[in-house]
């Protein structure tokens, strides 16, 4: 989901996204909303999320997902992801790059009322990255979340409960759990300022602390079809990857 680095390579944004205004999570956020874009309508949607060390980015992730509206209140989404990742030991810098696992997952909005949403979504991390070079799982993963939005006007929040299948090693753990809770004020119809925590179990068993952290941004919307954003995310303790850049873009039709 989001704010963990999987197996000291990977970098997940959540997230989604973590989610992660229009459907799913409003990159830069990996907070899903609990909207769904409507039947026959698509959204695709481009993120990339950095470390930059020394000039350069020492890892990073470009991720593209495309959704479907298969009904008024389901949709469906694939999201593959490119990775790189470069570390430093014994015989100098290596790095490694190349598609990372690619997951396939449903939205279901089942209540909607005057102001509050309520959705649920669910799916699978494929194992289309080669584990051995740490840009994958290598398993079929499992994920899923429950969501909750409330729309005030300007002011949008959305929160999520989640659970994502970890890496089944000896030092790993299984079965992972996370939160996240994101705000959006829209001082116009414009610009979106965007906020976000969250925190995860820390898939790492010899380590307690649950990596939390938080993100603020800022969507543009161009025009009615695209929007732009960007965004920063900072680590509050040192389970959670920090100095994170965001960036990304959104196009419906």
């Amino acid at each position: 989901m989001i704010f963990v680095q999987r197996a000291g390579r990977v970098i997940a944004a959540a997230v989604a996204v973590v989610g992660y205004g229009h459907a799913f999570a409003a990159h830069p956020l990996a907070t899903e909303d609990a909207e769904t874009l409507g039947a026959g309508k698509f959204e695709l949607e481009l993120g990339a999320v950095g470390e930059p060390s020394a000039g350069s980015f020492v890892r990073s992730e470009g991720g593209v997902q495309l959704a479907w509206g298969v009904l008024a209140d389901l949709d469906l989404r694939v999201r593959p992801v490119w990775l790189k990742d470069s570390s430093t030991g014994a015989m100098g810098t290596e790095t490694e790059r190349g598609l990372g696992d690619t997951t396939l997952s449903f939205k279901w909005r089942f209540l909607r009322g005057e102001v509050w949403s309520f959705a649920l979504t669910g799916g699978a991390q494929l194992p289309t990255g080669d584990a051995s070079k740490g840009l994958g799982k290598g398993f079929v993963a499992w994920q899923g979340a429950a969501i909750a939005s409330v729309d005030l006007g300007a002011w949008h929040f959305d929160g999520n409960i989640g659970y994502e299948q970890g890496i089944d090693e000896e030092l790993q753990l299984r079965h992972l759990v996370n939160s996240q809770l994101a705000a959006r004020w829209s001082p116009s119809g414009v610009v979106q300022l965007v906020s976000e925590v969250g925190v995860e179990r820390n898939p790492d068993r010899t380590d307690g602390t649950w990596p939390a952290a938080g993100r603020l941004g800022v969507i543009v919307a161009g025009t009615d079809w695209l929007d732009v954003d960007a965004g920063y995310q900072v680590g509050f303790n040192h389970a959670a990857p920090g100095g994170l850049i965001l960036a990304g873009a959104t196009i419906r039709w």
